[in-house]
């Protein structure tokens, strides 16, 4: 009769992480990615970050190399990840005051919310375009991003 190592899957799963984390630590460390997000009027609700290369950008429906929430804070808030490669990107914020998940618009399609884009490039009629927005990830990067309604 065969014996089954129930623990088999967990020890397997260790030695994954282990290799993983020896691997990371062996090499250079990644360049960090810091976004500085400015005008934040109140400390209610969530801020939507989200950055992406064109294919992630606007209805593109490619994926976002970095989505993440924040629990708003009033002021200027800092934002940092080594998750970035180098190349180009857009980065995209808004502040979900109310807290339902969402951008909050008028009949019209306007934001009633703060929102901002890198560069901090505004659309006509809708969000302002890729090349408005990009910018160059070398080693480490810092930009900026004001909300405004």
């Amino acid at each position: 009769m065969r014996q089954i190592n129930r623990y088999g899957p967990i020890l397997q799963l260790f030695r994954q992480v282990a290799l993983a984390f020896g691997l990371a630590g062996s090499g250079t460390a990644a360049a960090e990615f810091t976004l500085l997000i400015e005008n934040v009027q109140t400390a209610e609700g969530d801020l939507y970050i989200s950055i992406g290369d064109e294919t992630a950008f606007g209805d593109a429906g490619g994926k976002h190399a970095v989505q993440t929430i924040l629990k708003a804070r009033a002021g200027s808030m800092r934002f940092c990840t080594d998750a970035l490669t180098d190349g180009t990107y857009a980065a995209q914020v808004y502040h979900d005051v109310n807290g339902n998940g969402e951008l909050d618009s008028n009949f019209v399609g306007m934001p009633r919310e703060p929102w901002g884009f890198s560069n901090n490039a505004r659309g006509n009629f809708g969000p302002p375009k890729f090349a408005d927005t990009r910018f160059e990830v070398k080693g480490d990067t810092r930009i900026s991003i004001r909300l405004e309604k």
